[in-house]
C-alpha cells in the first residue's frame, strides 16, 4: 500500500470534492430560476455522485485496504451557507450559478486530469473512469459559459 500512498490521497481528494459538488449544485438547482438551468445542476450532480461512489469501488478493488474519507468538506457547508444567503437575499442570479458550475467544472476536470497520470496501467478499471470522467468534462465544457482567466 506504501506505493499507493500518493494515488490514495489524490483520490481521495478528488472523491471528496464530487461529494462537495454534487451537495453544491443540489443546493444550486433549488435556488436557479430557470428550468434549463435547474435541470443543468440537478445533472452535474447527479454525475458527480455517480463518479465519487464508481471511484470508491474501483478503488476498493485494486487496494481494498485503502482509507477514503467521504464526507463533504467544513468548507463547502460555509460556503454552501453563505451561497444560499446571497441566493435568498437576492444577490445571485442564473448567470451567476453558471458561472461558478463553470469554475467548478474547471477545477474538477483539473483534478481528474491529474489523478488519471498517476494511476498505473496495471488499474485498468480505475483508469477507465477516470477516461470516461476527462470524455464526460470535455463534452459538458462546450456548452458552459467561458472562464476568464
Amino acid at each position: 500500500m506504501e506505493t499507493h500512498t500518493v494515488l490514495i490521497k489524490t483520490i481521495n481528494k478528488l472523491i471528496t470534492r464530487h461529494n462537495d459538488l454534487n451537495a453544491k449544485f443540489l443546493s444550486f438547482s433549488v435556488v436557479a430560476d430557470g428550468e434549463t438551468l435547474k435541470g443543468m445542476l440537478r445533472q452535474h450532480a447527479d454525475m458527480h455522485r455517480f463518479f465519487s461512489l464508481q471511484l470508491v469501488y474501483d478503488l476498493k478493488t485494486y487496494i481494498p485496504e485503502a482509507e477514503l474519507n467521504l464526507h463533504r468538506t467544513f468548507a463547502n457547508a460555509i460556503e454552501m451557507g453563505w451561497e444560499d444567503i446571497k441566493s435568498s437575499l437576492g444577490f445571485d442570479n442564473d448567470k451567476d450559478l453558471e458561472k461558478n458550475l463553470a469554475e467548478e467544472h474547471q477545477k474538477s476536470a483539473a483534478l481528474c486530469d491529474e489523478a488519471f497520470l498517476q494511476i498505473p496501467e496495471s488499474m485498468n478499471n480505475l483508469k477507465t473512469t477516470l477516461e470516461e470522467h476527462i470524455a464526460w468534462h470535455k463534452k459538458v465544457s462546450e456548452y458552459l459559459p467561458e472562464i476568464e482567466e
